[in-house]
């Protein structure tokens, strides 16, 4: 498996963490009896879902960087 497979497994997964969590945060908050723990549980996990959305960005532009780099890599071996 090559790193840029690796890197969009991972960016895939952090992303999937972050828009599920916002979505899971977001029902909680509209749909939660007031005063419940579902709002202290999401208020709890909510932000750590977030960050690791916002990290899934970062690992995307450098998988998308790296698969560019071993393309660039392998076609030009094909040329010698």
């Amino acid at each position: 498996m090559r790193d840029s497979e690796k890197l969009y497994i991972v960016a895939t997964v952090l992303l999937a963490v972050g828009f599920l969590g916002s979505v899971a945060f977001v029902v909680s908050v509209v749909f939660a009896p007031e005063g419940g723990g579902a709002n202290i549980g999401m208020g709890l996990i909510g932000p750590v879902c977030f960050l690791a959305g916002i990290a899934g960005i970062p690992v995307t532009v450098a998988a998308v960087v790296t698969a560019r780099r071993e393309r660039r890599l392998a076609s030009g071996a094909r040329q010698r």
